[in-house]
């Protein structure tokens, strides 16, 4: 058994036996933390104002959020637009593995839609204390689109799903949190304006991501 294999399975174990320590603890929990409200995510962030807002339809989710959405996953998506000109769609999905919610990775929900996921990279976002987040470039007929998407927990940003998976193990731990959120900036392109569309939505994750904290259950 390969090191990752062997990790995996570890890791599903622990969250099993976590999932009966906690279950119980569970029963006697509100469904969402009364500081959760998404909607008091500012529309206004730096230079970017809200111009468009798009509603997560549940077609839009691979099964397994589908079937979870309603005991543990909100979301939203908005599109902010800058001084310039410059837009980007912000999408955040906030999910409580407490309560029965899986965590997913976009390239997934891409794919389940008929998109061909052409690449994929780290991009590291200049800012203090650098963090690296995920890019996937997707293609649907003519159109093509960069994404930029993370994890979040407190102020951590992670683009392995198993190193956020142990941070969230570690909060269930110490205090109880089985939560998190996913975070994603998209923009459609053109071959010859990939280099514009990474440099303003990096300008864009500069600014939301140390907002991001500020308006999850703390």
């Amino acid at each position: 058994m390969d090191i990752s294999r062997k990790n995996y399975w570890i890791l599903t174990g622990i969250f099993l036996f976590l999932s009966i320590i906690i279950y119980p603890m569970s029963l006697n929990k509100e469904m969402w933390p009364k500081d959760l409200d998404l909607s008091r995510f500012p529309r206004i962030i730096g230079d970017w104002e809200v111009t468009e807002e798009l509603p997560v339809t549940d077609e839009l989710l691979p099964t397994e959020v589908r079937e979870g959405r309603a005991i543990g996953f909100k979301s939203f998506s908005r599109k902010y637009t800058n001084k310039e000109g410059n837009s980007v769609w912000l999408y955040i999905g906030y999910f409580n593995y407490e309560k029965g919610a899986y965590s997913h990775n976009p390239a997934r929900c891409y794919l389940s839609q008929g998109w061909t996921v052409m690449d994929e990279k780290i991009e590291k976002i200049e800012m203090p204390g650098d963090v690296n987040v995920n890019r996937m470039s997707a293609q649907m007929g003519p159109v093509q689109q960069i994404v930029l998407f993370w994890f979040q927990i407190d102020n951590g940003v992670y683009t392995d799903k198993f190193k956020h998976r142990l941070k969230i193990l570690k909060n269930a731990l110490f205090n109880g949190r089985l939560d998190a959120v996913i975070i994603s900036l998209t923009c459609d392109t053109e071959k010859d304006n990939i280099n514009n569309i990474v440099r303003f939505e990096k300008d864009f994750a500069k600014e939301v991501i140390p907002v991001i904290p500020k308006y999850l259950p703390q």
